[in-house]
Parts: C-alpha cells; structure tokens; sequence
C-alpha cells in the first residue's frame, strides 16, 4: 500500500512540476513579447526618421532638380532664338552675340538635313584632337592627318548626336516659316551632379527599406493618393485587398505617422517580425510538450503498475500450485486404497481422471509469469483425450463430434496450455448452447498451418462484442 501511496504522490509532484513549467514559460515569454514589441516599435520609429530626412532630401534635391532643367531648356530656346537673329537682316546683333557667348550648355548646331555647322561647350574640338593623333602620326602628311581628324570629330558629333536626342528633341531655327537649323543640346555638368544625387538618395531610401526586411514588413503608404510609396512585402504577401492589409497590420501594431511636406504625407504601417510571432507560438508549444510529458510519465507509472499487479497475481498463481501439491499427494493415496478394498473399478477410474486433472491444472498454474517451453506434441491425440475427459462431464443432451482425420498432427507446443485453450473455448461453447445443442471439433492442415475449428450451436457472440473477444 505504501508503494502505491507514494506513486499516487509522484504524480502529483510531477503535475504540480508540468503546470508550473507551462505557467512560467506563459509568464517570460509574454515579458519577452513585451520587450520585443517595444523595441520594435523603437526601432521603426528611428528608422523612420532616417526615412523622413532621406525623404526631405529627395525631395528638395527633386525640386532643385526640377528648377535647373527649367532654366536650362529656356537658355536653349534663348539661344535658338538668338541664332535666328543672326539668320536676319539686321541693324544690331548686340543681343543675339550677348546670348550665344554666355550660354554654358553643351549645344550642336546643324543645317535642316542634320548636316553639322557650329558647336559651343563640347569637351572636344578638332584642335583637340589634331594635337592627339598628330602625336600618334608624327610622320603622317597634314592633309591626311586634317581629313582624319575631320572624320573623327564628325563621327563624334553624329555619337552625341544620338545620345542627346533620347532625352530632348533638337529645337528648330526658323527663317520666315521655312526651318533652316536644328540645336541639339544636352544638360550642363551642375544638371548631371544633381541627377547623380537624386540617383544616389533614391538608392540610399530603397536600400533603407530593402534592409529594413530582416527587422520587420512595413508599408510606407500614402493615405492622400491611396497608393504604395515604399514597401519591403512582396505582392503575395500584401495581397489583392490593400485595405484589408492595412487594417490588419493597424490592428496589429498603430501606425506611424510621417509628415514631411505637402507631397509626402503618409503613414509607416509595420506588422510583428517572424521573430516575435514564432516566440508568441512558443509557450504553447511548450504546454503541449508539457502535456505529452505527463501522458507517457502516467503511463509509464500505471505500465509499472500493472507489471507488478501481473508479477502478485503470477506469484500467487505459482504459490496456489505449490499449495495444492500436498491435497493432491493424498488424494492418489487414499484412491490406492479405495481400489484396495475393491471399490468399483469405474469409480476409482473417474477419481483418477479427476486427480490427473488437478494436476494439469496445478501444472497451468505453475506456468504462469513464465515462457513456455515448447515441444514436439501430437494434436490430434491431445485433441481426443480431452474430448474423452468432457463427454462424461456435459449434459447428454449436447452432442460431441470429433473430425481429428488426419491423425497424428504434430506440433510445437505446450501440452497442458493447448488443453486449457480447448477447455475454455469448450465451456464457453457450452454455455452459450444453454443445455442443448452441438459441440463440433475438427482439425485441417496445409503445407504451413494446422487449424483447429470448434464450432457450437449457440446464441453466438454479439456483433458490439467482436472488437473485446480477446481481453481478458
């Protein structure tokens, strides 16, 4: 008793242990999700005021951006118009001169096939590039050397040519209503330095989401224009309802506000990282471990419990057969003696049969808790004996029939268990006939298997009780 009072303790123990673990583990790790949104919420904030200053730079870099390609298309319309001064009969160029010596852009001046005039503000002139290839050609005649260096400063205006017209139509020069000259042109070096800088703040913003992606998913939304202006989520991931996106990720964490200027003014909305949601899964995953935990512990202890309930009833099993050698001893004795004094010679006979019983059974008994030993035994021949024990034995109104051809069916076995199995199948049988009815024994055998049926006229097992038929 005091070893199931302390194993009833020790599941107590260990279930007080398991709920405080899983408590504990509800209690830090909601700390730690505490901790963690915080400084989330921390870091988005400093990160979004990197974003706001990135953003106020792109956009007056955009503005000023804006304003020198304004200024700088109107030089070139002043200049075309100065050039078709020049095309004029007048009294005074004093404008049209003033014009074309201050202008600093980079222009290419062409007749109206294309065919090259002038240019002004070129990195490059044919002086420039006489004094190259005469360096190259020290030896090279002057007019050679002169149609080669026509050629290559030729073939480099048609390159610029080319390039600058993707980005600004030529202007045309008009004399009267007919176009005598176009003005190709490009921007100056200050336009191109400012382009590089918006290029440069572009990236740095796009890197600064970009990198934003192992903190958390965030969406930079524009709330007045109901459109995107940066994200670090794929489009499978925000889904074809942006607003249910938004609502969700606002349900999750408040979004926060980014006020800049009158064309960015917007909200950052953010949502847990993987991080933090894989450790809001972890308590509950711990529970359930816990929880199987305390399964198996339980079920191990009621395994040991049965093991040792098996181990009494196997010791108890063994000592009723050790009991019953002594009675039995004396049985055979005094059976001697009743066929000394010439009792009937039938009496004596069944006492015997009894007496041998007794002993299988005590032998059945001895055997439990241990591994049987097999043995080479005779089925059919075992078959017959008991059948020859139980007629006597049953009523007379239940019929026995045996069916043991072929005979001498050998088998490895135990003896005194395989006659238990066909006694308890035979009572069972009985029983369920209720006084009457058949008994039928019959033995088959095959190249690998001998199947023994016995077969009763019975009421039979019910169809809920099929699935229990073999526990005890």
């Amino acid at each position: 008793m005091n070893l199931y009072s302390r194993k009833q303790t020790w599941k107590i123990v260990l279930f007080l242990i398991a709920i405080g673990i899983a408590a504990s583990s509800l209690i830090y790790t909601s700390y730690l999700i505490r901790k963690i949104k915080e400084d989330e919420r921390l870091r988005i904030k400093v990160w979004s005021s990197v974003l706001k200053n990135q953003i106020n730079q792109l956009y007056l870099t955009n503005r000023l951006f804006d304003k020198v390609r304004l200024e700088e298309e109107k030089k070139v319309k002043l200049w075309a118009r100065a050039m078709e001064e020049f095309s004029k009969d007048l009294p005074d160029y004093t404008f049209a001169q003033e014009v074309t010596s201050t202008t600093t852009l980079p222009l290419i001046l062409t007749d109206e096939k294309g065919n090259y005039n002038t240019s002004v503000n070129l990195d490059f002139s044919e002086d420039s590039i006489a004094s190259i290839v005469s360096k190259q050609m020290p030896n090279e005649k002057k007019e050679l050397i002169r149609d080669k260096v026509r050629k290559i400063f030729l073939d480099s205006i048609e390159n610029l040519k080319k390039k600058w017209v993707v980005r600004h139509r030529p202007l045309p020069i008009k004399y009267g209503s007919r176009i005598v000259s176009f003005v190709y042109y490009k921007e100056s070096k200050l336009f191109d330095e400012l382009q590089h800088r918006k290029d440069s703040i572009t990236r740095s913003f796009n890197n600064e989401l970009i990198n934003n992606a192992a903190l958390v998913p965030v969406i930079f939304y524009d709330k007045a224009r109901d459109t995107i202006l940066a994200t670090n989520m794929d489009e499978k991931k925000i889904g074809k309802d942006l607003k249910a996106r938004l609502d969700e990720m606002g349900a999750q964490n408040s979004p926060i506000p980014v006020n800049i200027n009158e064309n960015y003014n917007g909200l950052i909305f953010y949502e847990d990282s993987p991080v933090l949601t894989q450790i809001k899964l972890f308590p509950y995953v711990q529970t359930v471990i816990v929880g199987i935990f305390l399964l198996i512990t339980y079920l191990i202890f009621n395994t040991f419990k049965a093991a040792e309930q098996n181990q009494v009833w196997a010791g108890m099993a063994k000592e009723t057969a050790h009991q019953l050698g002594t009675p039995l001893s004396s049985l055979m004795a005094w059976n001697e003696i009743l066929k000394s004094n010439n009792t009937d010679p039938a009496i004596t006979s069944e006492i015997d049969k009894d007496i041998q019983r007794l002993n299988t059974v005590t032998d059945r008994f001895s055997k439990i808790g241990s591994d049987p030993r097999l043995e080479k035994v005779d089925l059919t021949f075992l078959l017959d004996k008991f059948i020859a024990y139980l007629k006597p034995r049953v009523s007379k109104n239940i019929r026995i029939n045996a069916d043991l051809v072929p005979l001498n069916v050998y088998v490895n076995g135990n003896g005194p268990l395989l006659e238990w199995v066909f006694e308890n199948l035979s009572k069972n049988a009985i029983d369920a006939m209720e006084g009457s009815g058949s008994l039928t024994f019959a033995v088959t055998k095959n190249e690998n298997q001998v199947m023994i049926d016995i077969t009763d006229t019975g009421k039979g097992i019910p169809s809920n009780k099929f699935k229990t038929v073999f526990k005890p």
